[in-house]
């Protein structure tokens, strides 16, 4: 069975952070076709506006390309949800429009490192939705059993 999963921006800006780590090697997993990316355009819009701050592309020396490069490939490879923007399950606006994401997508996993979204009432309120929610190192693990 192939996944549908909902990356939250922190992961994948981990991925530019530490090309060896865990972020990373999720994005290369997703590259091999082992799960199905599903984006919104706030999630890309959230990517974008968060690599290019300063702190984070001159601190980490990222390169205009890789940006580029993995935006086209979102744009080919991932499947687009259209959102509206309104659900309010979580505190945090932005969070909310993560969660709508995999609501609307019907994702099985909604992978993040987001202590918010991580809560106990969110996890129950997902799971209700047959959407878990868990971090990179333990989707990278359900793959590896699949």
């Amino acid at each position: 069975m192939e996944y549908n999963v909902v990356i939250d921006t922190n992961v994948l800006i981990s991925a530019f952070i530490n090309p060896k780590g865990l972020p990373s090697k999720l994005l290369e997993f997703w590259k091999k076709g082992y799960f199905r990316l599903l984006i919104s355009d706030y999630l890309i819009e959230e990517f974008n506006e968060v690599i290019h701050r300063p702190k984070i592309k001159d601190k980490y020396k990222i390169r205009e390309e890789e940006i580029t490069e993995l935006n086209q490939l979102i744009l080919e490879k991932a499947i687009l949800i259209n959102i509206k923007g309104d659900l309010k399950l979580c505190r945090d606006i932005t969070d909310n429009k993560i969660l709508e994401t995999a609501i609307i997508g019907k994702a099985n996993y909604l992978i993040t490192g987001d202590i918010d979204i991580l809560n106990e009432d969110l996890l129950k309120e997902l799971s209700m939705k047959s959407i878990k929610i868990i971090g990179v190192r333990e989707y990278l693990r359900v793959l590896m059993r699949k």
